[in-house]
């Protein structure tokens, strides 16, 4: 049994830090994306850390982060992504990248298929108000 939750097929995963370990034994990953704010500074090289600010940075860092994560994706590399319990900020991020790979229409069918395929997601209110900035204008 797994730990983490599939976004992609065998292309990107999402969970927490303590289970990144599972997913690169369980999985071929290119890229371990750290979306904490406060993630590891020095770390293995298929690590990245690309935190989710807070505040005002909330919306820049969250845009920028989910055109890198489909940069790779499009580039053909297999992601993991984490945050620290793997149900906030790997969630958002999740919903981004759903709405930015045209999978979804509106924040809110995102954020529902994220909660289908891991029924812990939290995306708090404030950050569901960052994903409508971005993406519902």
């Amino acid at each position: 049994m797994t730990n983490y939750s599939v976004l992609k097929e065998g292309r990107i995963f999402l969970g927490s830090h303590e289970v990144g370990q599972q997913a690169l034994t369980d999985e071929t990953i290119d890229q371990v994306i750290d979306l904490r704010v406060n993630g590891l500074q020095d770390a293995p090289n298929k690590y990245r850390h690309l935190p989710i600010g807070e505040g005002e940075q909330t919306i820049v860092s969250l845009k920028h982060n989910a055109q890198t994560i489909k940069a790779a994706y499009e580039a053909g590399e297999t992601i993991y992504m984490h945050c620290g319990g793997g149900n906030g900020r790997a969630c958002v991020m999740a919903s981004a990248l759903l709405i930015e790979l045209g999978e979804a229409d509106s924040v809110d069918e995102a954020i529902d298929q994220v909660q289908q395929i891991r029924p812990t997601a939290n995306v708090r209110p404030e950050m569901a108000s960052v994903l409508r900035q971005m993406y519902e204008k």
